[in-house]
């Protein structure tokens, strides 16, 4: 047990990290340092808990876990994040840590990074990956926000993925971890765009292995009227596909065998013919029913 206190205080002498997931929220009584009365009270206030190694807790007051004022600390519960200890109570196992405090110092670091890779130039810039975690999403402008080591930035709906992204609200899920590289910035504004869609594989570049191939297997996303046949391949690569007038037409879910016809790697288009249905041929049940025999 004094090797955690040590490690604990070695912690929190060297500003280091700790990284631990939220177990908890509730009320606790934690020793805080006061300024003004120039020593440590005990206060009752809500905290996230954190379990650490050797029975240990870490406490962050709701005041020390985000510059942003929360109603309340719950919709963190499951949730992995960085601090920094402030005070420890060894007799207790208990050590009040910051996240507040982590995020500013991961911030000065984020910055004085940035503009280092951007007098390299944009490539250099645009070359670095970093783990964001979503915080939310404006639908109004159509933007998803997303901290970075302790900077709040954002990343516009365009940007998320190589694919069209139809509602923002199915995929900006709060809490979820996503790889980004940074677009541009503004120091004078403190503003950071962000891309994912730069920090993925592009799933189009996928279908470079299969335009020698006899036949690849899909399934059958959308069938429209008006817009014709949509297939999706593996990793999500959706492509435009017709089918001889003798074989029955597709409905969604239909698992098919495609013959790639044309690839069109600069603007993103693909066509197909369909040429079988290798697991069989689904059926509506009736025409007014969306269950499959």
């Amino acid at each position: 047990m004094e090797k955690v206190f040590e490690r604990l205080q070695a912690a929190r002498r060297n500003g280091e990290f700790i990284q631990a997931m939220v177990r908890s929220v509730g009320e606790r009584r934690v020793p805080l340092y006061d300024k003004s009365a120039g020593r440590v009270v005990i206060k009752d206030v809500e905290c996230a808990v954190f379990q650490l190694e050797g029975g240990y807790k870490g406490v962050c007051p709701s005041f020390e876990f985000s510059e942003h004022e929360f109603n309340s600390l719950v919709g963190f519960v499951g949730t992995v994040h960085s601090f920094v200890v402030l005070e420890l109570d060894e007799e207790n196992k208990l050590a009040v840590v910051s996240v507040k405090q982590a995020d500013h110092l991961k911030r000065e670091r984020f910055w004085d990074k940035i503009k280092a890779l951007q007098e390299q130039g944009v490539e250099a810039l645009q070359s670095e990956e970093y783990e964001g975690v979503i915080t939310g999403y404006n639908l109004d402008s159509q933007t998803i926000f997303v901290k970075v080591e302790g900077q709040d930035c954002f990343l516009k709906r365009n940007d998320y993925d190589h694919e069209r992204v139809r509602n923002i609200a199915e995929v900006a899920e709060r809490n979820k971890r996503i790889s980004v590289r940074v677009l541009r910035f503004n120091k004078e504004t403190n503003q950071v765009q962000v891309s994912r869609k730069l920090a993925i594989p592009d799933p189009f570049e996928e279908l470079r292995q299969y335009e020698e191939d006899d036949a690849v297997v899909g399934t059958v996303t959308g069938v429209h009227a008006e817009h014709g046949i949509f297939v999706q391949l593996e990793k999500g690569v959706q492509i435009k596909a017709s089918k001889p007038k003798d074989l029955e037409p597709p409905i969604v879910g239909d698992i098919v065998t495609l013959r790639i016809k044309q690839v069109d790697f600069e603007k993103r288009h693909a066509r197909s013919v369909i040429i079988g249905y290798p697991q069989g041929k689904k059926k509506l049940k009736d025409v007014t029913s969306f269950l499959y025999e």
